[in-house]
């Protein structure tokens, strides 16, 4: 899928960082889960999703098109994985929340899960609106921030990314 198959008119969207929805991009193989994703992020206000991939490349350029507020990164991709794709992207976008997802437990990630840059993981069964915003710290409707307590997150928060209201410049 392109970056631009989202957009209905067919006309190039302005990037995340330039609107004031929390723009998402989903990275996973699995067409189910990304649109599982998509319509439990159509029930956020003030979220929208960008684009989807299918590997951790055509994620990774997508981002640095697109500039996503939050990028949903399945572990498990063909070619670079999820992890890998991470400390890619972040290089290219660094703003961006990153959280992976998978089937994991949290004790069974992979090497490099707990270092790549993702602000947390969530096992894919347990992704819902309020964990969501409460992992990426991005509001919707509320002044959320990411706390540890959230079910399902095994990774320290970042506390760089950027507020909504800072991407608006």
């Amino acid at each position: 899928m392109s970056a631009f198959e989202n957009n209905e008119r067919g006309s190039t969207p302005a990037p995340a960082a330039q609107t004031a929805q929390t723009g998402v991009l989903i990275v996973d193989d699995q067409a189910p889960f990304r649109s599982a994703a998509r319509t439990l992020i159509g029930l956020l206000r003030g979220w929208t999703v960008l684009a989807e991939a299918e590997t951790g490349e055509e994620g990774v350029r997508m981002a640095a098109e697109l500039r996503p507020h939050v990028v949903l990164m399945d572990i498990n991709l063909p070619g670079r994985n999820g992890i890998q794709s991470t400390q890619d992207l972040l290089a290219v976008h660094p703003g961006a929340a990153v959280v992976l997802v998978s089937t994991y437990a949290a004790a069974d990630l992979p090497e490099g899960a707990d270092t790549c840059g993702a602000v947390g993981y969530l096992r894919k069964e347990e992704l819902t609106p309020r964990i969501l915003r409460e992992l990426t710290g991005r509001p919707s409707g509320t002044s959320a921030q990411p706390t540890a307590a959230s079910a399902g997150i095994a990774i320290r928060p970042r506390t760089d990314v950027p507020s909504p209201s800072a991407a608006i410049t």
